[in-house]
């Protein structure tokens, strides 16, 4: 029997004194589960500019300007009511140096700012000018060099000004009454000046001398017009590379923190990390190839550098400015300009407990490093850059999201004691401008393996149970070429890994939406297969025989796990083709 109902296909079927029916109804398009395709991170990396106007950027010349011809007007100020007091050699003196400080500035700063827009690009048209631009990176370089210029003479005044008055309180303590008698026709110094007072403090002078009555006039501090989280006080950045400053960030509790990636781009763009990188080169007459074997103490390169805020420490490993040179096509100033400006970020759902920091434009994220993670990377670091770099060159299918950089950061606030030490790895940002609503951190263990999803966030991590337990209503399909690269891919870097005794890593996915892809990147995979891993191990399954793999297991067998449940998550959606290629298998790791 055969009923129709409303679009509803309803089947019964009956035998002896059973009765079975089946009901087949109209599936609407909008519930449809499509298979997805596959994206990893790009070999490639790039960063999507931003668009400004270019109006808006020649603005920036004229607040520059206008701040420098303010605090230079400032400072001519007072050097006039100092020449006032040039009799007094004291005075005189410090006249001369705040001269050159203003002339110094002033002419700095003139053949600076000439360098904003030489040829007057930002007058033409179009109206809309890219970050990656070059008119754009070189006006913004200049706006900060203007900056640290009129920053220092501050500094250089202000410091002048100390100076001064430090001397006019020795010279007032030294004579009591405050009253200096100075004979210019034979002393020249401050000393000279003092013990001729004490001889004869009241005594006539002759018409060659001249007495001055008071030391009461003092050079007016001069206030940075900048904000107090920008270290403009700091060296000015290597000629070339990317203008940075070094930022602080206050949190909502108003509670003032370092910001990781601009003390990393600062560093970049150092005079001194470059100084001493080529030095280094170069005393060794060699070119690094990112595929050699073994990491040098040379390729480390240590960089210290402070003002009166802050003092910082970085560590860098120099095989990563190969690496970058392959891999970061839009070159070194880019990737500095995208790290100069971070935020603190909380991914919800892992465990690791580990810190996290984002770019402000989303490329890329800072994660911070256990002991034992630095010291499994320095061993298997070598094998990584060969193996990124071949994937590169070979076109060989990979799911690793790339490292950067690796860096150790000491920072001290002098003025609150703060202080902090921290090392960080810089990795790409896996969902980089795709519309990702759910993300899930697998690694084919199913052992507490589940987040809570009580309040969920955008930011909201998920686990492999809690994908294992929606599977029925979200079942996530791929293509079967779509399938085999996965397959292929996993294999690769799984077998590497291993290779490595490397375990503990987790894919990473999410689900573009927009462009029904399927985003797929290995993370977390700094970690090696240590003594303390074996015993664990090795305990847990002693004590515990016939039950579940413990969770901590060989890098083989991770290896094997991970390769397995990563098939099972993700089945082929078959086609007309499906059978005709062959299959990949855990054999393969």
């Amino acid at each position: 029997m055969v009923l129709m109902q409303h679009a509803r296909l309803t089947h019964f079927y009956r035998s002896v004194n059973i009765a079975v029916f089946m009901s087949m109804s109209e599936i609407s398009p909008s519930t449809t589960w499509l298979p997805l395709s596959k994206s990893y991170c790009p070999l490639v990396c790039a960063v999507e500019p931003i668009m400004f106007t270019r109006k808006f950027v020649a603005q920036l010349k004229n607040e520059i300007e206008e701040t420098a011809a303010f605090i230079f007007k400032m400072m001519s100020e007072q050097i006039e009511q100092l020449s006032k007091y040039n009799e007094n050699s004291l005075y005189s003196t410090c006249h001369a140096q705040a001269v050159k400080i203003l002339r110094d500035a002033h002419s700095a700063f003139s053949s600076t700012v000439k360098c904003f827009d030489p040829s007057g690009a930002l007058n033409s048209e179009p109206i809309i000018i890219r970050s990656n631009d070059a008119v754009y990176t070189q006006a913004t370089d200049t706006i900060y060099r203007c900056r640290y210029i009129v920053q220092h003479a501050i500094n250089l005044w202000n410091e002048q000004r100390q100076c001064l008055s430090q001397q006019i309180r020795t010279i007032k303590k030294s004579n009591g009454n405050g009253i200096l008698t100075v004979n210019f026709g034979f002393t020249s110094t401050v000393e000279e000046n003092v013990e001729a007072n004490k001889i004869n403090n009241e005594q006539t002078l002759p018409a060659n001398h001249t007495q001055v009555n008071s030391l009461d006039f003092e050079l007016m501090p001069l206030e940075s017009p900048f904000s107090a989280e920008c270290h403009f006080s700091l060296p000015l950045p290597s000629a070339g590379l990317a203008a940075v400053v070094v930022r602080d960030v206050i949190d909502r509790k108003g509670t003032t923190h370092p910001d990781i990636g601009s003390i990393i781009a600062y560093a970049l763009s150092s005079v001194e990390y470059n100084t001493r990188r080529r030095k280094r080169d170069s005393a060794y007459n060699i070119f690094i190839d990112v595929e050699s074997g073994s990491v040098q103490n040379y390729e480390h390169v240590e960089v210290d550098f402070a003002d009166d805020k802050a003092q910082y420490y970085i560590y860098y490993a120099e095989r990563f400015h190969m690496l970058r040179k392959l891999l970061f096509v839009e070159g070194e100033n880019c990737f500095i300009r995208s790290l100069s400006s971070s935020r603190s970020w909380s991914p919800q759902g892992g465990k690791s407990g580990a810190s996290f920091y984002r770019t402000q434009d989303d490329r890329f994220v800072f994660k911070q490093m256990s002991r034992f993670e630095i010291q499994s990377f320095v061993k298997f670091g070598p094998n990584y850059f060969s193996y990124v770099s071949t994937a590169m060159t070979s076109n060989k299918l990979t799911t690793l999201c790339k490292v950067y950089g690796v860096y150790r950061i000491c920072y001290k606030n002098k003025i609150s004691g703060q202080q902090l030490k921290v090392d960080v790895l810089v990795m790409e940002y896996l969902f980089y401008r795709r519309n990702v609503k759910q993300v899930w951190d697998l690694k084919g263990s199913q052992r507490n393996r589940m987040a809570s999803e009580g309040k969920r966030t955008t930011d909201l991590v998920l686990l492999d149970e809690n994908l294992v337990k929606d599977l029925w209503n979200n079942q996530l399909y791929v293509h079967p070429h779509s399938k085999a690269a996965l397959s292929m891919a996993i294999s690769n870097d799984s077998h590497f890994l291993s290779a490595q005794h490397v375990m503990d890593y987790s894919l990473l996915v999410g689900v573009d939406e927009t462009n029904n892809e399927l985003i797929l990147g290995i993370v977390d995979y700094m970690r090696t297969y240590t003594l303390d891993k074996k015993l664990e191990s090795w305990v847990k399954i002693v004590a515990i025989p016939g039950a579940h793999l413990p969770t901590v297991i060989s890098p083989e067998m991770y290896c094997t796990r991970f390769f397995d449940a990563i098939d099972t998550y993700f089945p082929v959606a078959p086609d007309q083709w499906t059978g005709l290629c062959p299959a990949f298998s855990s054999s393969d790791c």
